[in-house]
């Protein structure tokens, strides 16, 4: 199985990115749900959010603040 990779990704206002995937395929991650967990204070701002960038498997704003697709709860018939 290829290994899947980010190909484009829209940020959105209310602090989800819609992510498009090498397979074609979209996955909306909502980041509001590790908004409970300290390190995400900075994530909250609205404008430092929007700076998001990707890379491969990765989703970063800095070496602090880093979502890889393995740790995104992706559905499996998105992942095919």
């Amino acid at each position: 199985m290829k290994k899947l990779t980010i190909k484009a990704i829209k940020v959105m206002d209310d602090f989800t990115i819609d992510i498009t995937l090498s397979n074609g395929k979209n996955y909306l991650l909502d980041l509001k749900q590790y908004f409970h967990a300290p390190f995400t204070k900075k994530l909250q701002e609205l404008a430092y959010f929007k700076q998001v960038k990707f890379r491969g498997e990765l989703l970063y704003w800095d070496d602090m603040h880093d979502f890889p697709l393995h740790c995104m709860d992706i559905p499996q018939d998105i992942l095919e």
